[in-house]
């Protein structure tokens, strides 16, 4: 059986269990900021919310030019389903990427130790050979790769996530698409059996060209999700750190430009479309001191009760029951510790990968909105899957397909009850409206935040 097509079952596995059940209305107050945002982008008026959002934007008007085309429905509902649609077919594409981060960071250990077995080949296939040709090691089937990928993809927050009219999914899709092109330069990079950092010019050509092109898709994901450079970004540079000694002047050179260009390619728009760079960051400070006024963040509040509540809205909640969670968190220390004591090299990618964006996310995000600690959800797969194959690698995909089955089966009632009814705001407003034509509309009042 081949990668693709394993993928390729994953990917229409999750598509069938979410079509039927996607957003029917605007659920959220950035949901609404969201859709405000497709109508007439203008970050000053929250039309989305600072910092703005202008890649996801862009991706929304297109979705709801063409759910909108030919079909008579209010404007929200229309809004409301392109954005949904657009978080599966972003929650596709990260099926996807994950087997592509997960498998290079496996095949660095394996290089790393001097020996890699493919399933599907049978046999010991020498590094330096492999890591020589220009075939990347996503292409043949790594079932460790596939179990955390199935792992991430079921955990009850991504899930969710892939129905929902928000950026968290699309962000986090961007993002694995850069690293998975970041950790495939990592790979190229690594020291073979003997120690040797030396590299090929074919080796050092290949790893220079991801390293532009993940560099570009960092930028790009920045403008999908602002948050998301905490996931990228300190990966870069590790990779490029890696590179000293071996042409690190042409990739810091080559990366640093298409970064740049990448970032203007969202930038000037946001700009040009908020009047200006000085309305724009009155529209953003205003955004911060709202949300430093208002959440529960660790920057503010600093006791251990709040600690401790950030760490479980952060690592349990996302598994949306605690006996799974604790499973799922037990192999994921295994397989830290593993990481930590027997593949430095591993141990040091995963470590740019999740632990700048932690201690942001408990830092300075409000841990309460779970949906915060999405990023992380694949980090713990793939250590619960280390854990796991340090207890038995034949026992992967079976604890795998449990793991996995049992998130389903928790998130599929929620994932129904969600799309049964539009939201409460929504059914609310429905019915004052229907009030209003039989009788006199009452006063409404609210507090002024």
């Amino acid at each position: 059986m081949t990668v693709q097509r394993v993928l390729a079952a994953l990917a229409l596995i999750f598509a069938l269990a979410h079509v039927p059940f996607l957003a029917t209305s605007l659920e959220d107050i950035d949901s609404v900021n969201f859709a405000l945002g497709v109508r007439d982008f203008d970050v000053a008026t929250h039309r989305p919310h600072p910092p703005g959002y202008p890649v996801y934007i862009a991706l929304g008007k297109v979705a709801t030019a063409i759910a909108g085309f030919g079909v008579d429905a209010p404007p929200s509902v229309i809004e409301a389903k392109a954005l949904a649609v657009l978080s599966l077919l972003a929650g596709l594409l990260a099926i996807v990427c994950l087997y592509g981060v997960f498998a290079c960071l496996g095949e660095g250990h394996a290089y790393a130790t001097g020996f890699h077995l493919r399933q599907g080949y049978g046999g010991h296939v020498g590094g330096a050979t492999d890591r020589d040709s220009h075939q990347a090691p996503w292409r043949s089937l790594d079932v460790s790769a596939i179990a955390a990928t199935a792992i991430a993809a079921s955990c009850p927050l991504f899930w969710y996530l892939a129905a929902r009219p928000m950026s968290d999914l699309p962000g986090l899709a961007i993002a694995l698409m850069a690293q998975a092109c970041l950790l495939l330069a990592w790979w190229r990079q690594c020291p073979d059996a003997a120690g040797d950092r030396r590299l090929t010019p074919a080796a050092t050509a290949a790893s220079g060209r991801m390293i532009v092109i993940g560099a570009f898709l960092s930028a790009i994901s920045i403008g999908v999700r602002s948050q998301t450079m905490w996931l990228t970004v300190p990966l870069l540079i590790l990779v490029l750190f890696d590179r000293i000694g071996r042409g690190v002047a042409g990739a810091l050179l080559g990366a640093g430009t298409m970064f740049v260009a990448g970032g203007l390619a969202w930038g000037v728009p946001l700009l040009v479309a908020s009047g200006g760079l000085t309305p724009y960051l009155a529209a953003l400070g205003a955004q911060a001191g709202e949300d430093f006024t208002a959440g529960e963040m660790l920057y503010l509040t600093r006791d251990a009760r709040a600690v401790a509540f950030a760490l479980v809205r952060t690592f349990v909640h996302p598994w949306d029951a605690p006996a799974l969670a604790v499973i799922v968190l037990a192999l994921a220390a295994l397989g830290t510790a593993y990481l930590l004591v027997r593949d430095r090299r591993s141990f040091a990618a995963v470590t740019a990968i999740a632990l700048p964006y932690l201690i942001f996310h408990l830092l300075f995000q409000d841990t309460s909105f779970v949906r915060y600690a999405l990023p992380l959800v694949p980090v713990v797969a793939f250590l619960a899957v280390r854990g796991v194959a340090l207890l038995s690698v034949a026992a992967v995909p079976m604890v795998a397909a449990i793991i996995s089955i049992a998130a389903v089966a928790i998130a599929s009632p929620v994932l129904v009850a969600y799309s049964a009814t539009p939201s409460p705001t929504v059914r609310a407003l429905s019915l004052m409206k229907a009030e209003a034509r039989s009788a006199p509309p009452g006063a409404l009042a609210m507090h002024q935040t």
